[in-house]
Parts: structure tokens; C-alpha cells; sequence
């Protein structure tokens, strides 16, 4: 008699989702950090910040371009964005009118100077290659912080 493996594989998908889908979708009080290129660079619940990249101009002036996801059912908002003094002494977010910047539930945001995006004065001369911790606040997840590339 042959015994099919579905009934474990099963199983051991259900295991897996319960243990692994708690901790990925939770909403911890400490922002998530991390460093990843063309992936999510960060998330909190279930809003993420993806391929974050910053692009300097001349005469001080740069970019924050980005895309923001959020897979929850929850409308959020982006309410501000900062870095360090070191890097720069201004930043905007340019959305609607009124800098803040709507994540729709079950939606993205793709952060460029043709849209929505965040404008920064003052910058330093970073290196190309470099990072730059960014932290992306919004009203429901509160604060993500990122490694952003320059560029």
C-alpha cells in the first residue's frame, strides 16, 4: 500500500504559516532596520519600504526615491521622513498638498520626482555607493528605518 505525503506537507504548511506569519506580520514598537537593494529594505505590520535610493543634484540639493507598500486592510500615511544632520539639513515630503502622502490598503506608492516624493536641501557630498539611514514615519505603523542607497 502507498502512503501519499500530502496529509504532512500539509500539515507542515499549516505549522509553518502559523509560526512564521505572526512574527513577519506583528507590529512591534521598534522600527525595523535593514540593507537590501531592489527588495524591502523595511517594514513594520504590514507596510514596507522598498528600494529606497537617494540621488544627489548639485547645488545641495537630492532625493529620496522609494515605494511604499502597504498589504494590510488599513488605509496608512506617510507623515514625515528624516536623516541625519550630518547628511542633510532639510527635508520636504511632497504629496497631496499638504506633505503627507497616502499609502492605500492593499496599495503602493512609488516615491520619484514625477510624483509624490521627498526633497532634500543642504546635502552633504556623500559618497556613490554609500548608505543613508532613513526614517520614514506614518500615522498608523509609526516608524521604519531604512538604509537608503546613494546614487
Amino acid at each position: 500500500m502507498r502512503r501519499s505525503l500530502l496529509p504532512p506537507l500539509g500539515l507542515l504548511a499549516v505549522v509553518t504559516m502559523t509560526l512564521v506569519i505572526p512574527v513577519t506580520g506583528c507590529g512591534s514598537s521598534t522600527p525595523t532596520r535593514a540593507s537590501s537593494p531592489n527588495a524591502v529594505a523595511g517594514a513594520k505590520g504590514l507596510v514596507a519600504v522598498l528600494s529606497p535610493t537617494v540621488a544627489v543634484g548639485s547645488e545641495g540639493h537630492g532625493e529620496i526615491d522609494a515605494v511604499l507598500t502597504n498589504a494590510g486592510t488599513a488605509d496608512d500615511v506617510l507623515v514625515a521622513v528624516s536623516v541625519p544632520d550630518s547628511f542633510a539639513t532639510g527635508v520636504t515630503v511632497v504629496g497631496a498638498g499638504d506633505r503627507r502622502i497616502p499609502v492605500p490598503s492593499g496599495g503602493l506608492v512609488v516615491l520619484s520626482p514625477s510624483g509624490s516624493h521627498i526633497a532634500l536641501d543642504g546635502v552633504r557630498a556623500p559618497a556613490t555607493g554609500s548608505t543613508v539611514p532613513v526614517t520614514f514615519t506614518f500615522d498608523r505603523v509609526g516608524d521604519i528605518i531604512v538604509d537608503a542607497t546613494v546614487r
